[in-house]
């Protein structure tokens, strides 16, 4: 089975490579690289609508890297999120507990 997405709206958030968590309590949780640092913020899913999300609370995170590229959100377990992304000519992994 193929399934066809269809984008209706850009990201109102600066940045590129964005990588979506949706939690079991109908929060987001976007990772995203900005200027070559690694950022979050989450936003409330209300009654199922992802248009217009408000999104709060923009955090640096890693703040020792700088020129991140290549960010991917490999697992999901517990209340832990792994990723790995590239700075410089190193990969890297990240552990992040929310």
């Amino acid at each position: 089975m193929k399934l066809n997405f269809e984008i209706i709206e850009e990201e109102s958030i600066v940045g590129n490579n964005f990588h979506y968590v949706h939690f079991w309590d109908n929060k987001v949780q976007v990772f995203y690289i900005n200027e070559g640092k690694l950022y979050t913020q989450t936003a409330q899913i209300y009654n199922g609508e992802w248009d217009n999300l408000d999104y709060v609370g923009e955090r640096r995170l890693l703040s020792s890297d700088e020129g991140i590229t290549n960010l991917s959100i490999t697992g999901l377990y517990s209340n832990i999120i792994i990723g790995t992304y590239t700075t410089n000519s190193s990969q890297k992994m990240f552990v992040y507990e929310y």
